[in-house]
């Protein structure tokens, strides 16, 4: 069975140095929906990604994420949705590694 995994769980679950396969394994734009989505629901998530990926790029991603504005729900969902399946993608495929969650007491 699959252990749950949101786009919350990205900074305990992703290893810092899988961040660019990540980003390489999602469609610009879905990224950037997801992003701009995330800052709001997700910030922790998303100050992880940017944060580990070279200066420039991320801010790049970050001021067309806040280009978009507010996202419409459904679709910041399915761009975060979209992260998280190329994130389980990779780890199906062996090329990342995804820590295990620790169990809350």
């Amino acid at each position: 069975r699959r252990t749950i995994f949101t786009f919350n769980h990205i900074p305990e679950r992703l290893d810092k140095n899988a961040i660019p396969a990540v980003v390489r394994s999602v469609e610009g734009d879905q990224l950037t929906i997801a992003l701009a989505a995330g800052m709001e629901s997700a910030p922790m998530a998303v100050d992880y990604l940017l944060d580990n990926l070279s200066k420039r790029m991320a801010e790049t991603l970050r001021e067309e994420a806040m280009a978009l504005g507010t996202v419409d729900e459904d679709e910041g969902e399915d761009a975060m949705t979209a992260v998280i399946n190329a994130i389980r993608g990779l780890e199906e495929s062996g090329e990342i590694k995804l820590r295990e969650m620790i169990p809350a007491e």
